[in-house]
C-alpha cells in the first residue's frame, strides 16, 4: 500500500522539522525569507512613498491632500502588474 506524498513547509524554521524526515516519507521545503521585492504590495507602497516624498507636505492639511494624491496615482490596472511582476500567476477580469 502507497502513503500518500506529505510536504511540510518552513519559513526559516529551525525546530520542528525532526518529526518529518526522509525515514518518515516525507520532504522539507525551505522557502525564502521575506523579500519585498516579490510582495505585489510593498511596490504599491513603494510608488505612493516615492509621490510623497517628491510632493514634500509640511502642513497636515496639505499631507492628507498629498496621501489622497498618492492613493489616487495607483491606477486600476496597475495591480495586476504589480503582481504579475512578482512572478504570481494573475489575470485581469
Amino acid at each position: 500500500m502507497q502513503r500518500a506524498a506529505s510536504v511540510s513547509l518552513t519559513f526559516d524554521v529551525r525546530l520542528g522539522h525532526e518529526q518529518c524526515s526522509g525515514a518518515a516519507g516525507c520532504r522539507v521545503l525551505h522557502l525564502p525569507r521575506y523579500s519585498p521585492d516579490f510582495n505585489p504590495i510593498e511596490m504599491a507602497i513603494s510608488k505612493m512613498k516615492r509621490l510623497l516624498r517628491s510632493l514634500a507636505q509640511r502642513t497636515v492639511a496639505s499631507l492628507m491632500k498629498a496621501i489622497d494624491t498618492a492613493l489616487r496615482s495607483v491606477t486600476a490596472a496597475e495591480p495586476i502588474a504589480f503582481i504579475q511582476h512578482c512572478r504570481y500567476a494573475a489575470t485581469a477580469g
